[in-house]
């Protein structure tokens, strides 16, 4: 049976539930509306990034009805809107229940961006030569937007066997950036011009569980299933070429994700043995298949088809016991395969490598009650992994060794402090000297010693008062790497308080901070990448990149009223990130025309603030009804020098304004009401 075919299904699952209201029960809900006004100068788009704010009535409400026998319950919210959610879920208690969601997840990044292209948001992207100005270039929006439901269904009445189904679907469209080269010769260097890609997605999936579950045992088993299409696998575009830029005289083309289906069969089952202990078992095998004609660029022409197949394999045990009071053990083993047995193919000489890997996983976790209410926790863990077709990191072995020392001395005091160290080294292939792969050590696998060191301390001293300080230390030192990522240190501190004024007000406040340095050596080189000479055509150079990241805020609740009967509400956050790249050429004479080292550093990378307030004057004449007016404010500043001075045309470059001037401020007046019954 096709997935689309049972998509029909969730709306006879809960044909059953209509008689509940025949029984004796209680029942009771929601009703709820607000009013907005919205002022937004600026970047509507970033405002609104993952929600839709404007001016309008979002309405919703929930209800629930509860019996000794049945129960169903529902919910809804910014009906209408992009960001509207539904849901409802009843059931026979110990012998079934079903339930039906749906939600809309926005995803906007530009609105009011432009193009020369005809056919925007569509997978067919033309336009007629000469490039016309900018001025009479079209709008479009670059967004997603995700619909997406599930239904379920399970049944518990021939205990102690259960069974779970459930079927999820989502679509996803809109239009995202990409950037294609210009000329008929695609090579590094070329002119880029920045198009918008149709997403058109839709994944439709069987989730069945079946098991037991009776003291001492647990057993299940479970089988999923999942389609992926695409109804825009290609893009056409008329590629720009030539001097000035006008279109090729065919089409060309960029391929988009295949469709693929994917599978996975899996067993989890527990005992529970002597001596307090259990263990446990956590088997897997899955798999994904997609059949796609290749695209040989830029001449547009499909080539063979290429049948993609990974097969995983997951085996997970473990093993808990807790022999004496003052000793919990854990022991644990993980197995993972990533097995490609896709196709190999040579096209323009190049030959598709099929990486995969195998990790095997080994713990031991030991926890320990210490006398004067200590607790110590220490833990092993060995990872071995091994990679196929990763010529330059074929192996890891990484070591963790952690501790962590808590104390429970004091019923308002809870301090603990944690650290963990990670020694990783790996194999590295053999290459020429004259191959860069022979100095470089990519950081996801290159060896490393990493030390962490984690501290907290709650404090409560008095019933409405509480205070909580944290601290991370990470310090990352790759060691062997010549050419690469060299290192990365950061800091973190967190504070948090809240402190209840009687029966006038509630407090409350924040503080944290990170400030993350990292360190790469690089090389800048024509024939020869060993960094231990240098002229002027090969040279090295590093770079220090600074990331300080604060936010803070403040909260209270001001009863005006005895009995919450009218409480004025106020927030105030601010988040802001400064960011640095300090560049430093190791050979001056490399350093032309004006350069120096002091005016190629990047003062503006990535730097943002975000300010947001509140103030909102809550009403509870009775314990039915609850009105609230209120205001609220953000703004949102966004600085990095990629962006500084940003032209839809730079040089033979072509933008489309693609996540351009995100800057923001907005005003929002709300009025809502609510009726509890």
């Amino acid at each position: 049976m096709k997935i689309s075919m049972i998509l029909g299904i969730p709306s006879l699952m809960f044909l059953p539930v209509f008689p509940l209201f025949a029984a004796d029960g209680a029942f009771e809900g929601e009703i709820n509306a607000t009013g907005l006004l919205a002022d937004v100068g600026g970047s509507k788009a970033k405002f609104n990034e993952y929600r839709h704010i404007t001016d309008g009535v979002y309405t919703g409400g929930w209800f629930d009805y509860d019996s000794d026998i049945f129960f169903v319950k529902g919910h809804a919210s910014d009906v209408g809107y992009d960001t509207q959610k539904y849901g409802v879920e009843g059931g026979r208690y110990g012998s079934f229940k079903a339930y039906f969601d749906y939600y809309e997840i926005p995803h906007n990044f530009t609105f009011g961006a432009r193009t020369f292209y005809s056919g925007a948001s569509t997978n067919n992207l033309t336009f007629t030569s000469p490039i016309p100005a900018v001025s009479s270039w079209k709008n479009f929006d670059y967004a997603t937007k995700r619909q997406a439901f599930e239904a379920g269904l399970s049944f518990d009445q021939m205990k102690p066997f259960f069974f779970e189904l459930s079927v999820p679907h989502e679509e996803k469209t809109g239009s995202y950036p990409i950037g294609i080269a210009t000329g008929t010769t695609v090579s590094p260097g070329s002119s880029i011009v920045e198009l918008p890609q149709a997403i058109n997605y839709t994944n439709n999936a069987v989730n069945m569980t079946s098991g037991y579950v009776k003291n001492p045992f647990f057993a299940a088993v479970s089988i999923s299933y999942s389609e992926f299409n695409n109804a825009n696998s290609v893009q056409y575009f008329d590629r720009p070429t030539g001097t000035p830029l006008g279109r090729t005289s065919t089409p060309d083309a960029y391929s988009q994700p295949p469709g693929n289906e994917a599978y996975k069969l899996a067993f989890k089952g527990s005992a529970k043995l002597p001596y307090n202990s259990q263990f446990s078992v956590n088997l897997a095998r899955g798999g994904a298949k997609s059949d796609d004609a290749t695209l040989i660029s830029p001449t547009s022409m499909f080539g063979p088809i290429f049948h993609g197949n990974v097969d995983t394999n997951n085996y997970d045990l473990v093993f808990i016991t807790n022999p004496v009071r003052y000793l919990k053990a854990k022991i644990d083993y993980k197995y993972y395969e990533r097995k490609n047995e896709s196709d190999q193919l040579t096209i323009d000489t190049v030959t598709n490598n099929l990486f995969g890997y195998q990790k095997n996983k080994f713990g031991v976790d030991l926890d320990w009650r210490l006398p004067a209410k200590f607790n110590l926790d220490t833990a092993y863990t060995n990872t071995q992994t091994t990679r196929d077709f990763r010529e330059d990191l074929p192996k890891n072995t990484d070591n963790i060794y952690s501790t962590e020392l808590r104390w429970r001395g004091l019923n308002f005091l809870t301090p603990k402090i944690r650290y963990e160290r990670l020694q990783r080294t790996a194999d590295h292939g053999e290459f020429a000297a004259t191959d860069v792969e022979a100095f470089v050590w990519r950081y996801d696998a290159a060896p490393k010693d990493q030390n962490t060191i984690k501290a907290s301390v709650d404090i409560n001293p008095f019933a409405n008062l509480n205070f909580t300080v944290g601290y991370k230390y990470l310090d990352v030192d790759y060691k062997d790497t010549i050419l690469g990522l060299k290192s990365t240190r950061s800091n973190q501190v967190n504070l948090d308080t809240g402190y209840a004024l009687g029966k006038i007000a509630k407090l409350n406040a924040y503080f944290d901070v990170e400030i993350k340095k990292d360190y790469q050596f690089q090389r800048s080189f024509v024939s020869s990448p060993d960094p231990s000479s240098q002229d002027i055509n090969n040279y090295n150079w590093d770079l220090t990149l600074k990331d300080n990241s604060y936010s803070w805020g403040a909260g209270s609740e001001i009863y005006l009223v005895p009995e919450n009967k009218l409480t004025l509400l106020l927030q105030y956050d601010n988040v802001n990130s400064d960011g640095t790249a300090d560049f430093t050429y190791l050979f001056a004479p490399a350093l032309t025309g004006r350069l120096n080292n002091d005016n190629i550093d990047i003062s503006n990378l990535d730097d943002y603030r975000l300010i947001s307030c509140s103030a909102k004057l809550r009403y509870k004449p009775s314990k039915q009804y609850t009105f609230i007016a209120g205001y609220a404010y953000e703004k949102y500043k966004y600085n990095d020098a990629q962006f500084d001075n940003y032209l839809m045309v730079q040089g033979s470059n072509y933008l489309s304004g693609a996540y351009a001037n995100p800057n923001y401020d907005a005003h929002v007046f709300f009025l809502a009401a609510s009726y509890k019954f």
